[in-house]
């Protein structure tokens, strides 16, 4: 209950006490009876006066003549009067009180907690003590200690388990080298080292990022494009009376535009966004020769388009080019939970062979008709991808608003992207971004179309090459899907620390200095096990993976 519910009962409790004593000082005089006289109920000829029953009962003392009664109607009516005057003025109190009560409670309840959400100003959740890691900090705790050692740890436990237990330490270690491969059984599940025979720990190559992270590094990464430039003396791909005729410089409304997209704009015109058409050209000539030298030495693409606009445009591509494309609609998952997208795939495929053969023609009307379902829908999701056995190297796109989806699962993944992008775009995650109108049918078909020729004359070179002049990509490390503290920074509600003004100025100097974020050096690629440990002791437990 609050405080002004409290006052508004106290007062009400004080008014019904002065209307009881009211009402009994008023039937006090009226019976003419003595103050805390009570009338015995008994069995008596009734009188009949007045209009009132009235009973008669034998006292065993007589009672006294009403002249010797005192005025007690008189004094319990003052009295009862009083007591409700004085109970009408604490219930007032109360109530301005618990007013004035309720006013300090609302200010108190607005000081900040530690449960309370971020609000302007105040520290992030990650650096509250809320969220510290508890282990790690009581670890670095008793490491940090002065006197870490055998006699206080004892101390520690005997005084934590509150004597309940004895125990002594036979020597100063407090844990064992456990080998890990004794924590998982044979298919990669923990709990092996504990139920019974130490057993093997395997690589895991069903899963897309475990492999691109240990088992198949991407051949094209990401950090690459950033110091990767097209050279002086290439061809150009496109002119900008290709791009006007094409309408490539129409952009959206003045107010529906992302602030990023500034660099690529010429003029807003009549309410609407102009872009630059040099900066358009030069994406898309740098795009081009990326992707014809991307396939010269061996990559697979996926072109991603589910735009009504751009669906015609993106089969076209992908039948003409050969490569993998989504023209319909992009399921989640389909890199990043790759394993289940085949095995969609293998249904969409035994369900159409079925079909083929005249295998449905014994099934139930019911059973056929959901058949049939199943095959058109499955059809319509994973036609383009059906021969894709492997995580393509490089993604292609249009318009980044409609697919933020993919352009995620890429960003996890490490796959490089280029892409059509329009004025309300975000160019952040985008390695080669090529500016322009990405709603028009005319523009897109344009900006592919250029891409497509350029994989083709790569394909044409890879295939004109001998069998050793092909060149070969070594296995190096990808630091983008190691880097932690970069997927961190991705999400983070702030990114300033105090750290980065002490070494480098300021923020945005750290910024320039790290386009990509906080990102480690790595170590060159070697074939490695999870229980090498083992190995280099001595171990017999130990198995080379899967």
């Amino acid at each position: 209950m609050s405080s002004t519910q409290k006052g508004g009962t106290a007062m009400t409790a004080s008014i019904l006490c002065m209307a009881i004593f009211a009402i009994w000082s008023g039937f006090s005089c009226w019976q003419r009876l003595p103050f805390g006289f009570v009338v015995p109920s008994g069995t008596g000829p009734r009188i009949a006066g007045n209009g009132l029953a009235q009973r008669t009962t034998q006292f065993s003392a007589p009672m006294r003549s009403r002249s010797e009664r005192p005025n007690a109607a008189q004094s319990t009516g003052l009295l009862g009067q009083c007591v409700g005057v004085l109970g009408l003025a604490v219930g007032l109190t109360m109530y301005r009180r618990s007013r004035d009560g309720s006013r300090i409670t609302s200010k108190v309840m607005t000081v900040h907690t530690k449960f309370h959400p971020c609000k302007k100003g105040s520290r992030p959740m990650v650096y509250r003590k809320i969220s510290r890691d508890i282990m790690s900090s009581v670890v670095e705790g008793f490491l940090k200690h002065p006197k870490r050692d055998k006699a206080f740890l004892e101390h520690v436990i005997k005084t934590q388990m509150h004597g309940r237990f004895q125990l002594k330490l036979e020597s100063d270690h407090i844990y064992d080298n456990i080998p890990f491969h004794q924590m998982a059984t044979d298919d990669g599940k923990p709990g092996g080292g504990f139920r019974g025979k130490p057993s093997k720990l395997g690589h895991h190559p069903e899963d897309p990022y475990y492999d691109r992270r240990f088992l198949n590094p991407g051949s094209f990464k990401k950090m690459a494009i950033a110091h990767w430039e097209i050279p002086e003396n290439c061809t150009r791909q496109v002119t900008l009376k290709e791009l006007v005729d094409a309408g490539v410089q129409y952009g959206h409304k003045s107010n529906k535009w992302n602030p990023k997209m500034l660099p690529y704009l010429y003029a807003d015109n009549d309410g609407s966004h102009i872009f630059d058409l040099v900066m358009t050209a030069a994406g898309l000539n740098r795009a081009c020769y990326y992707c014809m030298e991307a396939a010269a030495r061996g990559a697979e693409f996926i072109v991603i388009g589910t735009k009504e606009a751009a669906r015609e445009h993106i089969k076209k591509f992908g039948e003409e080019t050969g490569v993998h494309y989504v023209d319909q609609k992009y399921v989640g998952g389909i890199l990043s939970n790759f394993k289940k997208v085949r095995k969609s795939v293998e249904i969409m495929t035994r369900l159409r062979d079925e079909k083929q053969q005249g295998a449905w023609s014994s099934y139930a009307p019911g059973y056929r008709e959901g058949t049939e379902s199943m095959l058109r829908k499955t059809t319509r999701k994973y036609h383009g991808i059906e021969k894709m056995d492997r995580i393509p190297d490089i993604c292609i796109f249009v318009d980044e608003r409609k697919e933020k989806g993919a352009i995620q699962e890429m960003q996890k993944l490490g796959i490089p992207c280029v892409g059509l992008i329009d004025s309300d775009s975000d160019p952040t995650f985008v390695d080669l971004p090529i500016p322009g109108n990405a709603s028009g049918s005319r523009s897109i078909e344009l900006v592919l179309g250029k891409l497509a020729d350029s994989i083709k004359n790569g394909k044409v070179i890879a295939a004109a090459a001998r069998e050793g002049e092909k060149p070969v990509i070594p296995k190096e490390w990808d630091p983008w899907v190691f880097a932690r503290e970069r997927m961190r920074h991705m999400r983070r509600r702030t990114k300033r620390q105090p750290w980065m003004k002490q070494l480098y100025g300021s923020y945005e100097k750290w910024k320039e200095s790290h386009p990509f974020g906080s990102v480690t050096h790595m170590a060159p690629f070697h074939e490695f096990v999870w229980n090498d440990f083992a190995q280099r002791q001595g171990g017999k437990g130990g198995g080379k993976g899967s």
